[in-house]
């Protein structure tokens, strides 16, 4: 098993960010807005926040009581739209039950959207309008692009738990080459069938331990970005300790799709900084 750290790839990222926000004289501006208290979004957020404040990105995050309604959240968000030094947002999930997250997420202006999965960002991508991915699918693209395996004509298999994030990631590799089917499409037994015969799987499902290293033939490219809290443990989809002894790549969890998820995200802030949601890519320069 050889493990694809996501820290160099994190830390080249950052760098051209650092680059850029200094060569170009910018102050970019990233706003997360959170309900409630939840203990892994409170991480989640941190990890941002040092990232954003290491390369010179400003950060600020609005936290609003677990008993916010939907209207509350989105008032928020539209005051965020109106502010000239806010170039992205982000409002974190999971939300508490009873708010409508589509909703919410929808009030975020497209050239403001950090994350890239607001309706119409992901609309242009789909549709081809954008050749540029959602931050996540974008950050798994990069780990698997990371082995220095040619990609053109393998075959993939991703596991997710909504169709949106299945559509996206699915179009993300089918433009690099990779054939690609999904759990969503196929139903989650019929895309295990499939596992032996996969050059690439993707999963994030947050089924802990579902994918195990028997299941997977020689060469194959893990991306695990399932991640479940099971009381104090942090479980990840793919059972690691049973790839030990498989020829094949592998994303650690943690240090795997994390840090390249979030050092991405500061860099799509200082692209909407640049240029709105059809701003320069600065990962590819």
């Amino acid at each position: 098993m050889l493990l694809i750290s996501g820290k160099p790839i994190a830390e080249k990222a950052l760098a051209r960010a650092r680059v850029i926000i200094q060569e170009r004289d910018l102050r970019p501006g990233l706003a997360v807005v959170m309900v409630g208290k939840d203990p892994a979004s409170e991480i989640y957020v941190g990890l941002k926040e040092r990232a954003a404040e290491s390369v010179g990105v400003v950060f600020e995050k609005h936290i609003l009581s677990e008993t916010s309604r939907t209207e509350d959240v989105q008032e928020i968000v539209r005051a965020l739209n109106e502010r000239v030094d806010v170039h992205g947002i982000i409002v974190q999930l999971p939300l508490p039950s009873g708010l409508d997250t589509d909703a919410i997420i929808a009030t975020i202006r497209p050239e403001k959207d950090a994350d890239g999965f607001h309706p119409e960002t992901v609309a242009r991508f789909l549709s081809g309008q954008s050749s540029v991915p959602p931050v996540f699918p974008r950050a798994i693209l990069a780990l698997i692009e990371s082995t220095g395996v040619p990609l053109d004509g393998k075959r993939a298999i991703v596991f997710a738990n909504s169709v949106l994030f299945a559509r996206v990631m699915t179009m993300t590799l089918g433009r690099v080459g990779i054939e690609t089917e999904d759990s969503v499409a196929l139903g989650f037994d019929a895309a295990l069938g499939r596992v032996s015969e996969s050059d690439i799987i993707v999963t994030a499902t947050g089924k802990p331990h579902f994918l195990h290293g028997n299941m997977i033939r020689t060469g194959t490219i893990v991306i695990d970005g399932g991640i479940t809290r099971v009381g104090e443990l942090v479980m990840s989809d793919a059972d690691r300790k049973s790839f030990t002894s498989t020829d094949c790549f592998l994303t650690p969890v943690p240090g795997g799709v994390g840090p390249v998820t979030v050092a991405f995200l500061v860099s799509r802030v200082v692209e909407l900084a640049l240029g709105g949601e059809n701003g320069e890519s600065i990962l590819e320069a």
